[in-house]
Formats: C-alpha cells, structure tokens, sequence
C-alpha cells in the first residue's frame, strides 16, 4: 500500500519491480495510478514471487509519479527479507 501525506495529490503514480532470473514476479494491476493528498486515500498493489531454489529474496523496486508539477523517481534494491519469507 502506498499513501501520500503531503498537501498535493501524487498523479500518474506507477509502481514496478524487477527480481532475478532464478525468480518468477508477477505484479498485479494497481488500485489506481492516482494518490489523495493529506493521507485521503491509498494505491494498493499485491506482488507475487515464485522462488523455487529457495534463494535469498532480492527486489529491485521503482516507483515514478507526478508531485505538484514535478516528476519523481526513485529506485531501491531490497535484500533484508526475514529467512522465513524465502525458506
């Protein structure tokens, strides 16, 4: 779930996510692509990972949208999953 508390609405809001090859992602249709200011409203979007080696969970996510007239990007990698969410 995203949220935005900041007095401007988040507009064309998408989120994506890349896993390595030894994985399977499927990422379902967001919610909306649009954020209410001021904690308003919500985008929720469910992501599915298929780790059949069991190996250690990594992600690189994206998240691009439109804040009082500017374009935002940011990228993150992930790796500090609990062992029991890839074991």
């Amino acid at each position: 779930m995203a949220t935005n508390s900041s007095p401007y609405p988040m507009d064309e809001f998408l989120f994506s996510a890349a896993v390595p090859k030894t994985f399977q992602l499927q990422l379902m249709p967001p919610s909306s692509n649009r954020i209410a200011e001021s904690n308003m409203g919500a985008v929720n979007q469910v992501i599915k990972v298929t780790n059949p080696n069991k190996n250690p969970l990594k992600l690189r996510l994206k998240i691009e949208y439109q804040h009082n007239g500017n374009k935002v990007q940011e990228t993150s990698d992930v790796t500090s999953f609990p062992v029991t969410t890839w074991q």
